[in-house]
Parts: C-alpha cells; structure tokens; sequence
C-alpha cells in the first residue's frame, strides 16, 4: 500500500478493478492527475470527479464549511451511497469540479474501498472508467484488483444553498429518509449534468475573450493591441511579445498539461489587466477537443474583435 501512497502523491492514476465495474483514481489535490483521467474518459472539461473520503473530517480538507444539515445527513447515511455538493476552498484545483466554486463528495461502502483511501492518505478523485479494459491505459501507473462492490446506485444533495437542501437524484437513500434528517429538502427539477452546467462558475470572467484557430494568429500594432493578453497552445509566436501579456497553456504542447493549466492561467489573465484575451485553439484531439469546447462556450468569435475593441476606445 506505501506504494499507492507514493503515486499519488506526484499525480499517478491508478485503475481499481472492482468484481462489477473499474474506476480511475488520483489525489484530489492534483490536478496533473486529474488532467490524466480526463484524457482517459469522456468527460467533459467541465464535468467534475467524485470525491471519495475515508474519514468524514477529510471533507475539510477541500470544502470551505460542512453545514450542519450536511453534516447530520453524513453522520446517518454515510458511509454509504450518498453524494453532498458543498462549496469548495478556494485553493481546490478547478479542473476537478469543472470550473465551478463546488464539489461532490462521497464516503464509499466497500471496506476495501476505503482501506485504498486510508493508504493513500489523502481524498482520492475518482471516475468511472466505462469498461473493463481501456485503450488510454498508457497514462495508468498501477491496476489494483478489490473485490466488492464500491458504491450503490447514489443519492445526491446539493448544499449549495446550506440554508434550502436540494435533492438532485434519489438512489439508495431516499427522500423521506432525508428529510428525517435535514428538514425540509427541495427537489431538483433538472438531472444532475444540467444541475451542474447551470451552477455559475469561481467567478465571471471579466475580460472580453476572443478564441482564433492555431497558428492563425489576429495581430493589429495599432490601437488598444498594447492591452491584449494572448493564450497559446506551445511556444507563442514571435509577434506576440508585442502584447501586453502572453502565455501559454504548455510549451511542450502536452494535452495533460494544457488541461492541467487551463482554468487558474485563464483566472491569472483575467486578472492582470488586459482589456482582452485571444486564445489559440489546440489540436482537435483528445484533450485539445475538450479544451476547445470549452473555449469556444466563454469566447467570442476572432471576427468580433476589432468591433468590439473600437467600441471600448
């Protein structure tokens, strides 16, 4: 087990086949772990990982409160197929919750499952790996073998708002049991993904982003250009040391990194004084696909710059 510890603590993934499903595993705290099982699966950018805890104190490790329904709610059902969405600390990786200022946290049944997390001395992140066998298992340090089955079909409870409990899904915990606990509960109208599209980001992002295709960079010397920041994917361009800022999501163009980098580089930009962003596109492959959509959900189209810089003149 020392050995699993070890990984973990510099980003390795691991897969734990159990009798009936697999799962990928990391230290919730990296998010060069979390990159890689992104890269693994079809997750979205913007979908995030669970987190599986072996003590309920570990929960404090990454949220910012356990409000006190939450927290009776944990002491009853958990452990147990049962899901809390608490507000994040601040220093949590975004990639881990999609870019949203909130987690999900679980506290599995099977033994087995939690003595994996009590070795590894840290909250794991987890995802379904969606088959047994994988094609991507290049990025997997480890395969462990459990037995038992981790986790019920799960009730999930958002605390978004502490004060008004919503139930989001029912599963092997139900809703009267709940409310036995926490009061009065609300019941989502939404499945979980548009639950959690619909939850605003850390923060809106101030500056007007403007997402151009690769290598096929906008650049005016004239006007406001002194105040543009530029996003690249590798090394930037030579004209774009003219800019106000520059900065690129991976010099050595490695998916994981970009992935790893995107959320808090995007957060530094936003912050540093730029009346705009362009951002380079990736590759349409893998991680770059992922990393593109996103952008292409917050950015505006290259053609609307000039417009919308002369207005700001």
């Amino acid at each position: 087990m020392g050995e699993i510890k070890s990984l973990l603590e510099i980003g390795g993934v691991l897969r734990v086949d159990t009798v009936s499903r697999s799962f990928y595993i990391t230290s919730a705290f990296s998010a060069g772990g979390i990159a890689k099982i992104l890269q693994l699966t079809e997750k979205s950018l913007e979908e995030p990982l669970v987190i599986c805890i072996n003590k309920r104190i570990d929960v404090l490790n990454l949220a910012e409160e356990f409000p006190e329904p939450a927290y009776h709610a944990s002491g009853a059902f958990w452990p147990g197929a049962l899901n809390l969405i608490l507000k994040s600390k601040e220093k949590t990786p975004q990639i881990l919750s999609g870019g949203k200022p909130y987690l999900i946290f679980n506290f599995p049944e099977c033994k087995e499952m939690r003595e994996l997390i009590a070795a590894a001395e840290r909250p794991i992140a987890l995802c379904e790996t969606g088959c047994r066998e994988s094609q991507r298992d290049e990025l997997v340090d480890r395969v462990v073998k459990i037995g038992g089955t981790p986790f019920q079909e799960s009730t999930t409870v958002s605390f978004v708002d502490p004060q008004n409990p919503l139930l989001i899904s029912e599963g092997a915990v139900s809703e009267a049991a709940l409310r036995s606990i926490v009061g009065p509960l609300l019941r989502s109208t939404l499945p979980f993904v548009d639950f959690w599209a619909d939850l605003p980001e850390s923060k809106p992002y101030r500056t007007p982003l403007f997402v151009t295709e690769k290598d096929s960079m906008f650049f005016d010397p004239s006007g406001t250009s002194g105040k543009v920041g530029v996003l690249t994917f590798g090394a930037c361009a030579k004209e774009s040391s003219q800019f106000f800022l520059n900065k690129t999501l991976s010099a050595s163009e490695n998916m994981c990194e970009a992935a790893q980098n995107f959320y808090e580089t995007l957060r530094e930009m936003d912050d540093s004084g730029c009346n705009s962003i362009i951002i380079e596109t990736l590759p349409e492959r893998d991680l770059g696909m992922k990393i593109n959509a996103k952008l292409r959900k917050i950015g505006m189209d290259m053609n609307k710059f000039a417009l919308l810089m002369n207005e700001a003149d």
